[in-house]
């Protein structure tokens, strides 16, 4: 029976931790996908910087 006992107990630990690596591998997505939004908008942002420079370029008449 203490053996049976102990079992159940070791069940309960182990689960405990496997809880705790899931929440922890949870978060560790949600930082990607944070991570991976936010050079997504860098680089959105950088490309119309350089459309904007060369639409600004298209348009002047003028070489300086």
């Amino acid at each position: 029976m203490e053996g049976l006992l102990m079992n159940i107990y070791e069940e309960e630990q182990l689960e405990k931790i496997f809880e705790e690596i899931t929440s922890q591998l949870g978060y560790l997505l949600l930082d990607l996908m944070l991570i991976s939004l936010r050079k997504i908008q860098s680089e959105k942002d950088l490309f119309a910087e350089f459309l904007d420079a060369k639409l600004a370029c298209k348009n002047n008449t003028h070489p300086f």
